[in-house]
């Protein structure tokens, strides 16, 4: 004999079913993928409020990976150590967040990572106006020292007095870099129109 609490047991089971399936099926456009990524060896700083984290990654996707072309990531990688100096490649689940169109990048493998010459050099921002706003990147320590975002080290050596004026000038700056051990030095301080 069928109990009605039965009935309502099973009937719950089948409506339950019936809306998992529903929810897998629909909208296959917002499910996680899985993406294989490559991460380049430093990354840019980001103007306060263009991004919630200080830093955005520099990154190519599947079938751009091994190309010249960089596209900018604002977002954090959930679980991912990154450090300067290497590329990395790697596995995320990249997933849409609900009710908007941000995308949330959680780490799902890292295949690879690959240190960067000591000698490779690459340019960023160092100072910038953007709306008649003057973004510094930079934090002035102790001589030799500078840091970016306050978490990088820059070693200027003789360019720390120079980048130093420049900067109470409210000069639009970049600088070309090298990593050395731990930190980034500075090589050359490039004046921006």
């Amino acid at each position: 004999m069928v109990t009605n609490f039965t009935k309502n047991i099973f009937f719950k089971f089948i409506w339950y079913t019936f809306f998992c399936l529903l929810l897998v099926s629909c909208n296959k456009k917002d499910k996680p993928e899985i993406v294989k990524m490559s991460i380049n060896h430093y990354l840019l700083p980001s103007i306060n409020g263009q991004s919630n984290h200080k830093f955005i990654f520099l990154y190519q996707e599947e079938d751009n990976i091994g190309s010249n072309t960089w596209n900018e990531l604002q977002d954090t990688i959930v679980n991912f150590n990154y450090q300067w100096g290497n590329i990395y490649e790697i596995y995320v689940r990249k997933a849409k967040i609900v009710n908007s169109s941000k995308k949330v990048y959680v780490l799902k493998e890292e295949i690879k990572k690959t240190p960067v010459s000591i000698n490779t050099e690459f340019i960023i921002p160092i100072a910038e106006k953007k709306a008649n706003t003057y973004y510094t990147h930079v934090i002035k320590k102790d001589s030799p020292y500078f840091y970016l975002k306050n978490s990088v080290p820059i070693h200027c050596g003789n360019k720390y007095n120079e980048l130093n004026d420049m900067l109470q000038k409210q000069m639009n700056l970049k600088g070309k870099f090298i990593h050395t051990n731990n930190e980034i030095k500075l090589v050359e301080i490039i004046t921006v129109q």
